[in-house]
């Protein structure tokens, strides 16, 4: 007997976020050749249209798709299609967007009865054990008898946990025996890593650690062999790693030396997307002094309220570690990104904003704000954690993907804190309008230098974005609109978002480009911005709230007021690639200016003022223009905006660079 075995880790046609090379079932395929050998034959597959064809035209005996938040709905739709198809296909699911316990297992299956077995562990293991009582009994389930980590769809199935953990050395690599070499190939995939498994920690609202294990496993000498691998057959040079802690192990330095070694004698990876660790500020500090400007840096707080963070059972590192590795990156000249969730167990609104404020204060270039997905299988998700915190939660479209499949629309969708016994829904809703001024005034750069010239008084940018709040032009055409979209995305049932989103009408403005699929920060700073006179007047707004606070010269404060004011990039088809603006002011007041970082180094005093370069890409600039271009910015500028927006550094694209000369 031989099988016939396909597997999936599937994306959506229509996507918002890179495809990866599918790591994960190529490891369970080089589990199964090693473990099963020439007794079965498998294929791999990540695009969903190419598998529907194939189902179309032929049977495997087994079809395993992953089952993960960005394609959860349409790897049961592939699932069931096969099962209508062929009636004796074997269908399996694996993957951690699933409760892992017995009876949550048993649900799951009984909501898909086209589902014949669930794998929520480690796939190499489980895969390889049900595939191996396959061809020891044949493909008769009730026959198959208890396999451990596999819940099969049959009475009276008892759920027996993995006993014997896998080990990430147990089997071969996928890319060193070439499983992967079409996926490598594949222009549209990016390369992805992993050199261990498993998280020490247990955050509440994480799933990274539910179905792999907190003991952390790494990869030997082979993690050095694949990334050569890669770097000499693939042309991206773009990477990511699946690891939640890389930096954590002295491994890891040597491995980023690697990389380093890599990008000199290939060219690439030029960058690479990584999770640092949280428990060692000196190797992850080192960790990045060696890949330089290859890696984005990252440090994940999630909140800064230690009665928060107790809750979430979350461990960061202490307040002043985490300041000075943001200012030894800023002495290096990397900029540090941040992470904040809301609304977490025992948050308010008032210690959410002082977790903004207090990541502005230590100095985070970029602070990214999301609310809470409550994931399957995490604490946070149990009835009990619920009921213990007030959670009242919501539904909404996840802005992932979407496509059509066999005729049917399918799309991903995310359940979403709204309420806690700490934080009412109408707070979260509000709050949006501060993520907005963060993002677009701070995180962007629409705001600076202005902004870093109030902190400089004493100002936290918060407390002048809250000001702004009540800026009647922003609020009205800006702010309470972008509220109330932001309101309409949720439902309060999964069935009544589905019933909305499968509305003709809503699937013909999804496919024209409409809809809800869309970020909406994006598309309100694109109406911004593409509005002159309202982003100019917002910056003017900062300057007289700042006038207001301080006593400090309004001379000093104009110069300020008008760098920030002409460093935006505003026509983006017709501004000059590069631009010399002068500035009169005093001595004293350009030596402060130079001290507090306002005005860069290089710039030099001349004749009772200084000269400021600001200059662009020249190729960066052809390539935004060829995209407004093709994208119908004279026709349709705030819709091409918003699509070129999605597709390119924002803050770059904005901000003119400021020439050290």
């Amino acid at each position: 007997m031989k099988l016939s075995i396909w597997l999936g880790d599937l994306g959506h046609s229509e996507v918002t976020r890179l495809r990866v090379v599918p790591l994960g079932i190529g490891c369970i395929a080089s589990a199964l050749r090693e473990k099963i050998g020439n007794r079965i034959d498998t294929k791999l597959f990540v695009y969903p249209d190419k598998i529907i064809t194939q189902l179309r035209q032929g049977c495997p005996d087994i079809i395993a798709l992953s089952n993960y938040i960005w394609n959860h709905n349409l790897s049961l739709r592939v699932l069931r299609l096969a099962k209508e198809l062929h009636p004796n296909v074997v269908t399996v699911m694996g993957g951690p967007h699933v409760r892992i316990d017995e009876a949550g297992l048993r649900d799951f299956v009984r909501k898909h009865p086209f589902l014949d077995v669930y794998l929520p562990f480690e796939g190499e293991t489980s895969m390889c054990s049900f595939v191996g009582k396959v061809l020891e009994t044949g493909s008769i389930l009730e026959e198959l008898g208890q396999i451990q980590g596999c819940y099969i769809n049959i009475p009276n199935y008892r759920f027996e946990r993995l006993q014997n953990r896998f080990s990430i050395n147990e089997y071969g690599s996928p890319y060193l025996n070439g499983i992967l070499d079409e996926f490598l190939d594949d222009e549209r995939l990016f390369p992805l890593l992993e050199t261990s498994r498993g998280c020490p920690y247990s955050c509440t609202f994480c799933a990274w650690g539910v179905t792999v294990g907190s003991v952390v496993q790494k990869k030997p000498v082979v993690m050095f062999q694949e990334a050569e691998y890669i770097a000499k057959r693939s042309s991206k040079d773009y990477w990511l790693f699946t690891d939640a802690n890389f930096s954590m192990f002295k491994q890891d330095v040597y491995f980023a030396q690697h990389l380093k070694s890599l990008n000199e004698r290939y060219g690439r990876p030029k960058n690479v997307n990584f999770h640092t660790a949280k428990n060692n500020a000196e190797r992850m500090l080192e960790t990045m002094r060696i890949l330089e400007d290859m890696a984005a840096m990252e440090i994940a707080v999630q909140s800064m309220d230690t009665e928060v963070l107790k809750q979430m059972k979350r461990t960061n590192l202490k307040t002043q570690e985490i300041r000075h590795i943001v200012n030894m990156h800023h002495r290096e000249g990397r900029k540090v990104t941040t992470d904040i969730l809301l609304p977490g167990s025992a948050e308010t609104q008032k210690s959410h904003i002082s977790s903004i404020k207090l990541c502005i204060d230590i100095g985070f270039d970029f602070i990214n704000i999301n609310l809470i997905r409550l994931l399957p299988g995490t604490e946070m998700e149990t009835e009990e954690s619920r009921k213990k915190y007030g959670v009242r939660t919501k539904w909404r479209p996840l802005d992932i993907g979407w496509g059509e499949y066999a005729g049917e629309f399918v799309f991903e969708d995310d359940e979403t804190i709204v309420e806690t016994s700490s934080m009412k829904e109408e707070e979260v809703y509000l709050l949006k309008k501060l993520h907005f001024l963060v993002y677009m005034l701070w995180n962007y750069g629409l705001g600076k230098p202005l902004l870093d010239f109030g902190q400089q008084m004493g100002i936290n940018p918060v407390d002048i974005m809250l000001t702004l709040e009540k800026y009647e032009l922003l609020d009205t055409k800006v702010l309470n609109p972008l509220c109330e979209e932001f309101k309409a995305e949720f439902f309060d049932s999964k069935e009544e978002l589905k019933q909305h989103c499968m509305r003709p009408q809503f699937i013909r403005n999804v496919k024209d480009g409409e809809g809800v699929f869309q970020r909406l920060t994006l598309k309100y700073l694109a109406h911004s911005i593409y509005e002159r006179e309202r982003i100019c007047n917002t910056i003017k707004m900062v300057r007289l709230i700042i006038e207001e606070k301080t006593n400090v010269s309004k001379d000093l404060l104009n110069v300020v007021s008008q760098m920030t004011l002409d460093a935006l990039r505003l026509e983006p088809l017709t501004d000059d690639l590069i631009k010399t603006i002068r500035y009169d002011i005093g001595e004293d007041q350009f030596s402060y200016l130079k001290e507090i970082r306002i005005i860069p180094d290089g710039i030099v005093y001349d004749n009772n003022g200084f000269n400021v370069t600001y200059q662009y890409s020249s190729v960066n600039l052809g390539m935004l223009k060829d995209m407004f271009q093709r994208f119908d910015y004279q026709n349709k500028p705030t819709d091409a905006l918003y699509t070129v927006l999605t597709l390119s550094d924002v803050g770059a694209f904005f901000t003119y660079k400021i020439a050290e000369t």
